[in-house]
């Protein structure tokens, strides 16, 4: 049996390589260009369906990158002033179903784009402050990657 202070120490080598490891992974040029592809992709993508969906609305913030594994779900916030109207965009890369859901201040569905795919377009208007949860239905490759801009309205 090997003494306690080896254990921690080859403990400790063991998580040191394993995160260096990771690190020069997520920095590597490969993963670095893996996610710019990604990145550019997806906002093509999302302009593309705001083209369609919503010609007359203006991107508002920056695209919202994230990675779901299946089942999971990540909430965006977003304020309705009256009279304003505002469209959400999402798409996935690696899914086969991806979900957006606007929920109102009280936990209620008020709009949502639960069609089959991993594009989604939701509408909103009113007065509300919504929660937008983005929901990984079908992830073939976990984590998959979305993306979610807001677009508004102009006056």
């Amino acid at each position: 049996m090997m003494p306690a202070m080896s254990l921690r120490r080859i403990r400790g080598l063991t998580v040191a390589s394993t995160l260096g490891m990771a690190l020069a992974l997520l920095g590597s040029p490969t993963a670095s260009q893996e996610v710019q592809d990604w990145s550019t992709r997806a906002a093509q993508r999302i302009r593309m369906l705001q083209q369609d969906s919503a010609p007359s609305h203006e991107p508002s913030g920056a695209i919202n990158v994230g990675a779901l594994d299946e089942s999971r779900s990540a909430v965006h916030p977003l304020v309705v002033i009256s009279g304003e109207r505002w469209t959400v965009i999402a798409v996935c890369d690696g899914c086969g179903d991806m979900d957006v859901v606007a929920y109102d201040a009280l936990g209620r569905p008020e709009a949502s784009d639960v069609r089959p795919g991993g594009d989604a377009v939701v509408h909103l208007a009113g007065n509300e402050r919504f929660r937008v949860a983005v929901e990984m239905i079908d992830c073939r490759s976990a984590p998959c990657g979305y993306a979610l801009q807001f677009f508004r309205q102009p006056d």
